[in-house]
């Protein structure tokens, strides 16, 4: 799995403080009959961190960076496996006064959230300066699996 782990504890905790951890459970499917309830943390985003515009717009673009994508007709942000990162978008796209914003839940696995909105003019022009770093993620990305594809097909011989 890609995960990010963070080995100094001074970054860390500077990095959980931005947080609030609820513990979440569900039953899973495999579990059903056993009545066995898996537990989890939760990170929430604390509001007090997004307290002004610039970091509403930093974080929102971090997340169209990362996640984004314009289509002839709308834009998305499009998340796996999390629910809050992709209800806090949702959340500040209406508060900075994006048009059709809204939200679809794919019960897929991954699960994946696409929050769907027309950016606003300010959003719109910071997106457009971030495209070339947007190009250059996507060809590091797809350079990097298309190598792990060639590799593991070698392997296989």
């Amino acid at each position: 799995p890609n995960r990010t782990y963070i080995i100094s504890k001074t970054f860390a905790k500077k990095l959980n403080s931005f947080y609030e951890f609820k513990i979440e459970s569900f039953r899973s499917e495999i579990h059903v009959k056993k009545d066995v309830w898996q537990k989890f943390y939760t990170g929430y985003l604390k509001d007090s961190i997004l307290d002004d515009s610039s970091k509403i717009y930093s974080f929102l673009l971090g997340a169209y960076v990362r996640y984004g994508l314009a289509t002839d007709t709308i834009d998305e942000i499009k998340v796996a496996n999390s629910l809050t990162k992709s209800t806090t978008c949702l959340k500040l796209l209406k508060h900075i006064g994006c048009d059709e914003v809204s939200i679809k839940y794919t019960q897929s696995i991954p699960t994946q959230v696409i929050v769907y909105f027309k950016p606003t003019k300010k959003l719109e022009e910071m997106i457009e300066d971030f495209k070339p770093l947007m190009k250059d993620l996507n060809d590091s990305r797809n350079s990097f699996y298309q190598k792990f594809l060639e590799d593991s097909s070698d392997n296989k011989r």
